[in-house]
């Protein structure tokens, strides 16, 4: 949870113009009002829309914080006068100091497991909270963020079940995460000090869905073939095959477990790596995803790196 990279921005000029209806996975545990359906699309289409790099003062904030500010805003409205939760705050909290300064909350929580300390700032609170297990009464917040977090949570389904009890009726759950770990990099490759340097998936790529194809031995051979370096070799195969900073769910999980949450859908949808970045090319991808659905038969939905979602809790009926 230590790295959060705010890639909704670039991915959707990128690839904007494949989120027309066909492309658009709408996963539900029951049938979808078309006039939710269709505020769904039209917040999406917002997305591509409004996300443009601001200038001026902004010029100083780190422009994923703008994009990913103009983002959430996007789907779920202004935040002025609002209580929101960050699931995965980074250890200084400087994303919420950022909405905090640009918006008026009513509320600011920040949390992170992983947090030295806890701290207050202003309206804002960090806080050493598992989102699996929150201390929050029910009800409590308008807007859930988490950005590049969620493909770290082990059992997501509690945290899920979580932010559903604490978001309010009418309250939105807004979220992207990646790399998914069926994604051709999903390994997440960083490896903070090695020999006094980082290890990580740009500055030591691996061939393209190594981790899901490659045994141990054959990752070990690879490495060392590539490196010339034994010990090199052997962490980054203890990181590939037992870290536990990933979750190893498959897009297709993330499709099942969203799809049997209480929330409902608005959107949910998978951004392809297409063409694969730099040092994760292949050249048939066409024979690659034959192996890859017939070594795991149900899974599905490999050639998407990024997921971008937003859930929705329903009013209470009167």
């Amino acid at each position: 949870m230590r790295r959060k990279r705010s890639r909704a921005h670039g991915y959707l000029q990128r690839y904007g113009r494949l989120l027309r209806p066909e492309f658009i996975t709408i996963l539900l545990g029951k049938t979808l009002k078309r006039s939710l359906i269709a505020r769904g699309l039209n917040k999406l289409h917002h997305v591509t829309e409004k996300l443009r790099p601001t200038h001026g003062s902004a010029s100083t904030v780190p422009p994923k914080y703008v994009n990913t500010l103009r983002s959430i805003e996007a789907c779920c409205g202004s935040l002025d006068g609002k209580s929101v939760l960050e699931v995965g705050s980074d250890p200084a909290g400087k994303f919420m100091a950022y909405i905090s300064h640009e918006r008026e909350l009513v509320r600011g929580v920040g949390i992170n497991p992983c947090l030295r300390e806890e701290k207050s700032f202003g309206n804002v609170q960090l806080k050493r909270v598992d989102a699996r297990h929150m201390p929050f009464g029910d009800n409590q917040f308008d807007v859930i963020t988490s950005v590049s977090v969620l493909e770290h949570v082990r059992d997501l389904e509690l945290a899920v079940a979580e932010m559903f009890r604490v978001v309010r009726p009418g309250g939105y759950l807004w979220a992207e995460l990646g790399p998914v770990w069926s994604g051709s990099w999903g390994h997440h490759l960083w490896i903070d000090s090695f020999q006094g340097k980082t290890v990580s998936w740009r500055t030591h790529a691996l061939p393209p869905y190594s981790h899901l194809l490659m045994t141990k031995e054959e990752m070990r051979g690879w490495c060392q073939k590539q490196y010339q370096n034994a010990e090199l070799s052997e962490a980054i195969v203890e990181f590939v095959y037992h870290s536990d900073e990933q979750n190893r769910l498959f897009y297709s999980d993330y499709e099942r477990i969203v799809q049997e949450s209480p929330f409902e859908t608005v959107f949910f949808v998978g951004i392809p790596d297409v063409p694969l970045r730099p040092g994760y090319e292949c050249s048939d991808s066409a024979t690659l995803f034959r192996e890859l659905a017939l070594r795991y038969p149900g899974k599905s939905g490999f050639g998407y790196h990024v997921i971008c979602m937003l859930l929705y809790k329903p009013e209470v009926a009167v």
